[in-house]
């Protein structure tokens, strides 16, 4: 009887001391947790910046564009296609052709 009561006491101490492992291991696991979540909301917020910064290059791409339209209008001016008659001889002045595009 002796020892069975032996054995029962330290069956109990392995028992805590195995939940005092396990404890310290669950307390590390939550802190690790708890590091992962606070680097988390430091990367949504790093996100977010990143995002209002590009829609601002954005907004400022299109009111460099649109201030380029209103500037000219819109229309692109091309200069006229020029070509001349290779195939007249001294017959006066070469015949020049103009087109344009409309």
């Amino acid at each position: 009887m002796w020892k069975s009561g032996v054995n029962l006491k330290l069956t109990s101490i392995n028992i805590v001391l195995f939940s005092l492992g396990l404890c310290k291991l669950m307390e590390k696991v939550t802190g690790d947790v708890d590091r992962s979540n606070e680097l988390v909301v430091i990367m949504q917020e790093k996100l977010e910046d990143k995002e209002d910064e590009i829609r601002q290059l954005k907004l400022q791409l299109q009111d460099t564009a649109g201030n380029g339209k209103d500037q000219d209008n819109g229309c692109v001016e091309e200069e006229p296609e020029v070509a001349i008659d290779d195939d007249a001889k001294d017959e006066g002045p070469p015949s020049v052709e103009v087109k344009t595009e409309n």
